[in-house]
This record gives C-alpha cells, sequence and structure tokens, in this order.
C-alpha cells in the first residue's frame, strides 16, 4: 500500500517583522490595527486604520480582496486571528505583524502617543 502523508495547508497569511510592515507601509501598505480603539491611548502607529476585531469583517466588506493588508495588534495573537478571518473572506495578500505594536515599540520605529 502506498504511504500516504497529510498534507498541511499553507498558512493563509505570512508573518512579517516590524520593519518589513513599516517599510510597506512608508509605501502606501494598508495597516489594520485591530485593538479596542481605548487602547490607542497608550500607543499608536500614525499611518494605521483602526478596526477592532469585532468590526473587521463589515470593514473588509469595503475592500478588494486583492489589496494588501497588514495586520497588528498589541502582541501578534489577536491579528493572527483576523488574518486568519480574513483569508476565510477570500483575501489573498495578508500579513500579520510579528509581536504587534509592542514589537514596532522595541524596533524602534515611529509611534505616537
Amino acid at each position: 500500500m502506498w504511504p500516504f502523508r497529510r498534507r498541511e495547508h499553507a498558512p493563509a497569511y505570512t508573518d512579517i517583522e516590524p520593519q518589513e510592515a513599516h517599510r510597506r507601509v512608508v509605501k502606501g501598505a494598508v495597516l489594520v490595527d485591530v485593538r479596542q480603539p481605548s487602547e490607542l491611548n497608550a500607543l499608536r502607529i500614525r499611518e494605521a486604520v483602526n478596526v477592532p476585531l469585532a468590526e473587521l469583517e463589515t470593514y473588509a466588506a469595503g475592500l478588494d480582496s486583492t489589496t494588501p493588508v497588514m495586520l497588528i495588534c498589541a502582541s501578534g495573537n489577536r491579528s493572527r486571528k483576523a488574518a486568519k478571518r480574513l483569508a476565510d473572506l477570500g483575501f489573498i495578500d495578508l500579513s500579520n505583524v510579528r509581536g504587534g505594536v509592542n514589537a514596532w515599540r522595541r524596533a524602534g520605529l515611529p509611534l505616537e502617543r
């Protein structure tokens, strides 16, 4: 009998480092911060669009599914969930910023308080 191996599905998004996300933002890429508005009071990325995770599907309905979208949160957990949700909606160019805003700050990238 031929041995079958279970194929793992390729991730529907890629993880990128904050430096790469910043490079893309400078070139005009969409960065979506899925934190709650109250979390933005501490630190926020000026170019990021704030779309709380609970409102993601509504926001996505206004985007072309081929639009490159980067997602960020505080640590990378909620943005990973957001990337999976957008992939399920048919988005094809998704990135999760590894480590979130915390990693962005540690990398010394621009933030507003």
